[in-house]
C-alpha cells in the first residue's frame, strides 16, 4: 500500500516541486522587496543580460545600427551595458526578438529557457541512463530552476541552456558523427568561453570531422553577418576594431564589480586572492595545465566496453575543466547536470555501496547547487570591504576546483585503458 500512495504523489510532488520554482522566479522578478538591509527583488536587474546580449542588440542589428559601436548604440537604445564578448553570429540568431516588444521578448525569453532547462534535463537523465518519465522530468526541472545556477540564468536570461546541450552532444556522440558534433561546437561558439575549450576537447578526443565542421560553419555565420557590420561602419577593419574594442573590465581581483564578484574560474579565484588581475600570459597557463589533467584523464577513464555513452566521471572532468579554465559566472554551473544527475542516481539507487569519493563529490554538486551565498545581495548586505566579502564570492570557485581534483584523482587511480586486440 505504501508504494501504491507514493506512486500517486510522486506526479503531485514534481509538479508541486516545478510550480515553487516557478512562483519563487515570479515572485523575486515583481513583489519580492527589502527585507531589512538585504535586497531580495530582482525587478532592478531582471533580464539584464537578455537586454545587454539579445534584445538590443538584435534591435540595433534590424534598425541598421552596428550594436558594437557604443557611441552610437547605447544613448539611442538605453541598454544596460556594451555588447561586447560575443561573436557577430549571435545577432543573427537574436533576430527574431527585434520583431517583438520588450515585455513580449521577455517573456518569450522566460518561456524558451524554462523550455530547455526541461530538455536539458531530460537529456541528463537519458545520457544517465535513467528512464526519463514526465515526474522524473518535471522534478529534475523544478530542481534545476530552484538551484542558484538555474534560477540565476532564467533571471538573467542567459545563454547557458543551449550552450550546455552542445558540449553534451559533442561528448556523447561517437567520434565519428560529424554532423552533430560540428553542428554542435557551431552553436557553443556563439559564447566563446564554451566554444574554444570545446574546440580543444574536441582535438584531444580525435573529433577532428567535427572540429572542422564546426569551424566552417562558425566562420561562415560570423563572416556574413561581419560583412553586413562592415558595410555600415565603413569597412571590415572598422568593425573588427568596434568588435575587439574593450569597453569593460573584466578584473576579478574588484569584487565590486559585476564580474568579480561572479567568476568561478580558476583565474578568477587566484586574481581575487592576490587583489591584482593575473595577466594574460598567466590565464593561458592555468587553462593549459586544466586541458592537459583533462587530456590525461580522458585516456585513464576508457569508456566502458559496450556502453552507450561515456564515463559518467570523465564527463564530470570535463565539465568542470571547462569551467575552471576560462572566463565564467555561476549560471554556467547548470554545465554539471549531467554528471550531478547520473552520480545522485547511482547513489540513490545503492547509498550503502557508494564509495567516499562518490559522496564527496555528491556533497560539492549539491554545495554548488544551493548556494546563494555568493551573491551580490549578500555582498551588499555584509559590505564589499568586509574581510569576508572574498571568502564568500571565491566559495564556488574553491569547491569547484575541488570537484575537478576529485575528478582527477579518480583519473590517476583508474586502470589504464587496455587495447583491443589486432
Amino acid at each position: 500500500m505504501p508504494h501504491v500512495w507514493a506512486g500517486r504523489l510522486a506526479p503531485v510532488g514534481a509538479v508541486a516541486l516545478l510550480a515553487l520554482a516557478l512562483l519563487f522566479a515570479v515572485f523575486r522578478a515583481g513583489t519580492m522587496d527589502r527585507v531589512g538591509d538585504v535586497d531580495l527583488g530582482a525587478s532592478h536587474w531582471l533580464m539584464t543580460d537578455f537586454r545587454t546580449i539579445a534584445y538590443f542588440p538584435a534591435t540595433a542589428f534590424a534598425d541598421g545600427i552596428n550594436p558594437y559601436d557604443d557611441a552610437a548604440y547605447r544613448p539611442r537604445y538605453g541598454a544596460p551595458a556594451a555588447f561586447q564578448g560575443y561573436p557577430p553570429a549571435v545577432l543573427l540568431i537574436n533576430a527574431p526578438y527585434a520583431a517583438l516588444g520588450l515585455s513580449a521578448a521577455i517573456l518569450v525569453k522566460a518561456g524558451t529557457t524554462v523550455g530547455l532547462t526541461g530538455l536539458l534535463g531530460f537529456v541528463s537523465l537519458k545520457l544517465s541512463g535513467i528512464q526519463p518519465t514526465f515526474v522524473r522530468v518535471a522534478a529534475l526541472l523544478g530542481i534545476l530552476l530552484l538551484s542558484r545556477p538555474g534560477h540565476w540564468n532564467l533571471m538573467l536570461g542567459q545563454l547557458t541552456t543551449p550552450m550546455v546541450l552542445a558540449v553534451y552532444v559533442v561528448l556523447s556522440v561517437p567520434r565519428e558523427r560529424t554532423v552533430p558534433a560540428g553542428i554542435a561546437l557551431a552553436i557553443a561558439m556563439l559564447k566563446p568561453t564554451y566554444g574554444i575549450p570545446l574546440a580543444v576537447v574536441m582535438l584531444f578526443r580525435q573529433q577532428i570531422g567535427g572540429l572542422l565542421l564546426g569551424g566552417v560553419l562558425t566562420a561562415a555565420a560570423n563572416l556574413a553577418v561581419l560583412a553586413v557590420l562592415a558595410e555600415r561602419s565603413g569597412g571590415f577593419g572598422r568593425a573588427v576594431a568596434l568588435m575587439l574594442e574593450p569597453t569593460r573590465s573584466l578584473d576579478a581581483s574588484d569584487i565590486t564589480s559585476n564580474f568579480g564578484a561572479f567568476r568561478i574560474d580558476a583565474s578568477g579565484m587566484l586574481s581575487r586572492i592576490t587583489g591584482r588581475p593575473l595577466g594574460l600570459v598567466f590565464s593561458l597557463a592555468v587553462a593549459a595545465a586544466v586541458i592537459a589533467v583533462v587530456v590525461y584523464g580522458a585516456r585513464r577513464y576508457a569508456r566502458r566496453a559496450g556502453g552507450a555513452h561515456p564515463e559518467p566521471l570523465e564527463v564530470g572532468l570535463t565539465c568542470a575543466a571547462i569551467l575552471l579554465c576560462v572566463y565564467h559566472n555561476g549560471y554556467d554551473l547548470l554545465l554539471l547536470t549531467w554528471p550531478a544527475t547520473a552520480l545522485a542516481w547511482r547513489v540513490a539507487q545503492a547509498p550503502a555501496a557508494a564509495t567516499a569519493g562518490e559522496w564527496f563529490r555528491l556533497s560539492l554538486l549539491g554545495l554548488l547547487a544551493v548556494n546563494y551565498l555568493s551573491t551580490y545581495t549578500v555582498l551588499q548586505a555584509i559590505g564589499f570591504d568586509s574581510p569576508w566579502a572574498v571568502p564568500v564570492v571565491s566559495v564556488n570557485s574553491v569547491v569547484l576546483l575541488a570537484l575537478f581534483a576529485s575528478y582527477a584523482w579518480e583519473a590517476v587511480r583508474s586502470p589504464a585503458p587496455v587495447e583491443a586486440p589486432a
